[in-house]
Formats: C-alpha cells, sequence, structure tokens
C-alpha cells in the first residue's frame, strides 16, 4: 500500500495505491464489485466507489498512475469504509510500475477467529523474516491510538488558535471603546450604570465571535465530504456531528467573553470628565 497521485487535466489528486493479488476481493468481506471486473493481471484497476464519484471515473476509463497509463477495470464498493477511496492494482504490476520489491502489509483471511490466532502466534514466533502479525481489530485498535493523539494535538492547536483569537479580539475592542469613549461616557452621565456598559461590550464582543463560529461551521460542514487522505479512517471521509457544532459555537462564546470582558472593564471605568473633552 503506497500513496501516489492521480493525474487529470494538469492537476494531480493524492490517493492510495493498494497492490492485491485475485484473492483480494474474498480477503475484504465487504469489498463487492459494483461495475466492471476485478483488475487481474497488466496495467489494469479497480477504484473505490467515493473515489469514482468524486472524479468521474467509470469502467473502461483510463488514468495516468506512476508515470503510466491504466485502465480502469472495475469499481468497487465497500460499506462507506476508507477501503473506497483506494486504488486496486495487481501486486506485481505496481511493483513494476513503483520499482519496489517490498511489501508494506499483507492482508489475510482465515476460515475461523481460531486458525487467525494460530496464524498470528506462529507468524510472531519465527525469526525468519521480520514480520509481525496481528488481528484486524488489533490493527484498527493500533491506528484509533494514532487518531486519539492527533485528537489531542488538534484540540491543543485549537486551544492555542482560541488564546490567539481571543488577544485579537480584545485588541479590536479595545479599539472600538477608544473610538466611543464619548458615546458611552454620554450613556453613563444619563443614567446608564457600569453593568450595563460592560453588557453591552460583552454582547457586542460574544456576537461577533458567534458570528465567526457559525461561518466556520458552515464550512466545516461544506468541506465535510472531501476526500482525506488518511490510512485507516474507520467511515473514510470526517462529518461534524451536531455535538461538534455545538463544542465550536460554545468555544466561540468563551473567545468572544474573553476577549471582549478587560475592553468592557475599561469602558465602565473610564474618567467621566476626560472621555467628554
Amino acid at each position: 500500500m503506497l500513496t501516489s497521485a492521480i493525474e487529470q487535466g494538469g492537476d494531480a489528486t493524492p490517493v492510495i495505491v493498494r497492490g492485491v493479488t485475485a484473492e483480494a476481493i474474498a480477503s475484504f468481506p465487504r469489498v463487492r464489485v459494483v461495475q466492471g471486473a476485478a483488475p487481474g493481471t497488466g496495467a489494469r484497476v479497480m477504484v473505490g466507489a467515493k473515489l469514482a464519484r468524486a472524479h468521474g471515473i467509470g469502467a473502461g476509463d483510463a488514468i495516468f498512475l506512476e508515470g503510466r497509463t491504466w485502465t480502469v477495470a472495475g469499481v468497487f464498493a465497500a460499506a462507506g469504509s476508507a477501503h473506497e477511496q483506494e486504488i486496486w492494482a495487481d501486486l506485481d504490476e505496481l511493483g513494476a510500475a513503483t520499482h519496489r520489491v517490498d511489501v508494506s502489509s499483507f492482508t489475510v483471511r482465515t476460515g475461523s477467529r481460531a486458525s487467525a490466532e494460530a496464524l498470528i502466534d506462529e507468524v510472531n514466533a519465527q525469526r525468519a523474516e521480520p514480520l509481525t502479525a496481528l488481528s484486524a481489530e488489533a490493527a484498527f485498535a493500533r491506528a484509533a491510538g494514532m487518531s486519539s493523539w492527533m485528537a489531542a494535538l488538534g484540540q491543543f492547536l485549537a486551544l492555542v488558535i482560541s488564546v490567539g483569537a481571543s488577544v485579537g479580539g480584545a485588541s479590536t475592542m479595545f479599539a472600538a471603546v477608544a473610538r466611543r469613549r464619548r458615546e458611552l461616557a454620554v450613556l453613563r452621565v444619563v443614567g446608564y450604570r457600569p453593568a450595563a456598559i460592560v453588557v453591552s461590550c460583552l454582547l457586542e464582543s460574544t456576537s461577533l465571535a458567534l458570528i465567526g463560529g457559525m461561518i466556520g461551521a458552515v464550512m466545516a460542514f461544506a468541506l465535510a465530504d472531501a476526500l482525506i487522505d488518511v490510512p485507516f479512517l474507520v467511515r473514510g471521509a470526517i462529518r461534524p456531528s451536531q455535538s461538534d457544532l455545538l463544542a465550536g459555537l460554545a468555544l466561540a462564546l468563551v473567545v468572544g467573553l474573553a476577549g471582549g470582558l478587560l475592553p468592557a472593564l475599561q469602558a465602565a471605568r473610564s474618567d467621566l470628565s476626560r472621555a467628554l473633552r
């Protein structure tokens, strides 16, 4: 399995290419051919349904991959899994095209769980070849651990960006308060309490932050079906949920409050005599 690129109209789209043998479809129970046929031997490939839909590829078409032209023998579905973003080609033909003789992984399907466990133990016990055998569950659990690490990194980056957004929002609100110091002072003279001034400034900063959060949510949902080059991605796409939307809006609200609090307090405590000059 390797990362390559399809070249169409001068544009290169990254894809995952999997070298397979004639037993590949039998090894992946959720995979079924929905158009055309399996790749077989020669410069023929089978394209995942999601990738085929995204690029308008069908059986009989030709694609340019790894410096040569390949004929699309068929299109396969895989119950919406990440395999639908892959291209499958004959293992030997792919090795010749990429000048590679090494194989990154083997997928083997056994008749029962007991035979699978026996095979795993046998492979891990031998020392002739540098191989490590895992069950499908263990392999995906390892990938899930990587995903958890990536999620933690994403949350950390979101926190850093939120702090920066709070500082930027505070600078904007300080400038807004400085421009309107006379108007704010007049409000206090006519009877508005400092607490009302604070609330009005916070409402302005949180409203702006929520508008930005909603724009970000719309962009996230619009890009949710974009192809993502991540092996073992469970559903083959990232789809934000309602809880993700609510969490993003809550974070935007916190950013608005944090960025507007100090400018609001400054507006409420400003010296009236100086502000009215």
